[in-house]
């Protein structure tokens, strides 16, 4: 047995840590996870993703390529990790409506027999082994007891902003690197989501969501165990339950969020090659990080462009745009 210690900082791990008497499980475990996620124009950011997987000990990658034919081509930034057979790229073809939900459920339905666990996340979604937990390899989590029964491990966001960056100096897109800032810290994120690790090996028939299983029990009537992080249970609450709001930041492994980036970023990756998804505004932008002046006068420089695209609604900014916002 390991002899490191859990932090007690972690709050909720009081609990945790009965569970296994303080002790970290070995790093030799036979446990197996693969990790599935859909791609769309990610090729600045995807191998910083691969490699930080890689190195807490994921098994296998699946990527479902989602780039548009003729544009970018995800096999050039990682090819060195397809040749090794740690990620292998799924050339799907659906119909183009619930893409994710369709590369999800394939690829359970594919690999669930293969694996202990399986996760499903975005390339913006990294799961964090939290200083102060011990942790090394995400196959201690796993192996800890109290996960003995569970059918989804429910990792809560923990949102980084922008960190008051404007562009990508030098070529260097390393989100690890450049977003620093948990922008929710010690007060609990409002929009607090999460996303789950199924348990393989044994079929449940899950119908595998964006965020968590699709429902409280499988068709055999067993309902279905869902435990937080620290291993507390999570009560089914309906279709889409497990996005929940959470005022507690210090689980010993959650994800670290890097949706926006920085503003530059999320004008040209989102907003523009994204011309007819209004998820994507400058709203949504500015609700997950701090306006600034630096940011008004970037904006300044783009509203040309932003005014021809059909889904982006200005008006709301305009006082912003105009200087008569002292809000930053």
């Amino acid at each position: 047995m390991n002899n490191n210690i859990i932090n007690n900082n972690y709050a909720p791990i009081m609990h945790y840590n009965s569970i296994h008497s303080n002790e970290l499980l070995p790093t030799n475990s036979n446990t197996t996870i693969l990790l599935v996620a859909i791609v769309k124009l990610e090729n600045n950011y995807i191998r910083e993703w691969v490699e930080h997987y890689k190195s807490i000990k994921v098994n296998k990658i699946v990527i479902c390529d989602n780039n548009y034919i003729g544009g970018e081509i995800i096999e050039e930034p990682i090819q060195d990790y397809i040749n090794s057979g740690f990620v292998i790229i799924d050339k799907f073809a659906y119909d183009k409506s619930h893409l994710q939900e369709r590369c999800y459920q394939r690829n359970y339905v594919k690999y669930f027999n293969e694996y202990d666990w399986l996760t499903f996340l975005d390339i913006d979604e990294f799961i964090y082994l939290e200083e102060g937990s011990g942790y090394t390899t995400i196959q201690q989590f796993l192996d800890e007891p109290i996960f003995n029964d569970t059918d989804n491990i429910i990792l809560t966001w923990k949102y980084y902003d922008d960190n008051g960056i404007i562009d990508v100096k030098d070529g260097n897109y390393s989100v690890l690197k450049r977003f620093t800032h948990h922008r929710f810290e010690n007060k609990g994120d409002p929009n607090s989501l999460s996303k789950a690790i199924y348990r393989g090996k044994v079929n449940r028939n899950y119908i595998v969501g964006n965020h968590c299983i699709q429902g409280f029990q499988d068709y055999n009537g067993r309902k279905y165990v869902f435990r937080k992080a620290d291993g507390r249970i999570m009560k089914f609450k309906g279709i889409g339950w497990c996005f929940y709001n959470s005022n507690n930041t210090h689980f010993p492994v959650s994800i670290h969020h890097f949706e926006t980036k920085s503003i530059s970023e999320y004008i040209n990756n989102k907003i523009k090659k994204h011309k007819f998804n209004s998820k994507y505004s400058l709203k949504h932008f500015f609700d997950k990080n701090n306006v600034t002046q630096e940011k008004v006068d970037y904006l300044k420089k783009e509203l040309g462009e932003l005014l021809k695209l059909p889904h982006i609604d200005i008006r709301p900014f305009k006082e912003m745009l105009n200087n008569k916002s002292k809000s930053y």
